[in-house]
């Protein structure tokens, strides 16, 4: 480390760690939480490094190592696939918040569209979809999530879908589930940002059954997503700025918001 100076340089410039492997190998070990109520027993024994606040730990995951391929690739050649910018209102520009249904409109309230009139001054054009507006048939009409370069959903998830829309008759078939997703098409290689429960969870489940991956299969480029349940605490403001205002790689935004936000989950 001191001879080729790693230390320092995974200190002040970017870090990336990338683990590939099924996630039967990767964590080799699950351990019991000290809190005895927490649903869902069993936490990866790799977790507690993505705390490290000097590492920008990310996944590259997917269905199968021909999708980890396909996602290598839309990450190295990433600039040719989003293309030439076209006008102020092409996909470059696009950011595209939903927020869910069943309380979650405190969030849409209190930072979505705050925070989607904020970011107008950078240059992007924003749309907020809420309730009644937030089923996966409306979302696939407008191409809510495939035609933007930036997509947030905030509200109730599980790792395999996120129903949005939980008012009136037949909320279920109105849910993003895996099932759906997994057949969308992506534009561009978006990022989408979730602050939702159990979203990101992967650990101890057949792949093909997290809505997170099923994106990153659709042609997601990039997915931020809770690996257990979460609560109030779950916030993208942080994140979401180092990546708009300061301009910052995926893996470095998520480095500075640990470096922020410093309380433990």
């Amino acid at each position: 480390l001191d001879a080729h100076e790693l230390l320092s340089g995974y200190l002040s410039g970017p870090a990336w760690l990338a683990l590939l492997a099924d996630t039967t190998m990767i964590p080799m070990y699950y351990y019991g939480p000290s809190q005895e109520d927490i649903p869902d027993r069993g936490l990866p024994s790799d977790n507690p490094y993505t705390l490290n606040q000097s590492l920008s730990v990310g996944r590259f995951i997917s269905w199968d190592i021909q999708d980890v391929s396909v996602l290598l690739a839309r990450t190295f050649f990433y600039e040719n696939l989003c293309g030439e910018v076209e006008g102020p209102d092409d996909w470059h520009h696009r950011f595209n918040f939903m927020f869910g249904e069943g309380y979650s409109e405190t969030g849409g309230v209190f930072h979505q569209i705050p925070y989607s009139r904020e970011i107008r001054k950078y240059g992007f054009t924003t749309k907020v979809y809420g309730d009644f507006r937030n089923s996966r048939q409306i979302a696939e009409l407008l191409g809510i999530f495939t035609s933007a370069n930036y997509l947030e959903y905030l509200g109730h998830g599980d790792w395999f879908w996120f129903p949005a829309s939980l008012y009136g008759f037949d909320s279920y078939s109105k849910a993003f589930d895996v099932a759906h997703v997994k057949d969308w098409v992506y534009d561009r290689p978006s990022i989408f940002l979730s602050a939702a429960c159990l979203m990101g969870r992967t650990d101890g489940l057949p792949s093909q059954m997290n809505i997170g991956l099923a994106m990153l299969h659709a042609g997601c480029n990039g997915f931020i997503g809770a690996t257990r349940e979460t609560g109030q605490e779950s916030g993208l403001t942080v994140l979401e700025n180092h990546l708009i205002v300061d301009d910052w790689s995926i893996g470095e935004a998520l480095r500075g918001e640990k470096r922020i936000g410093t309380e433990l989950p």
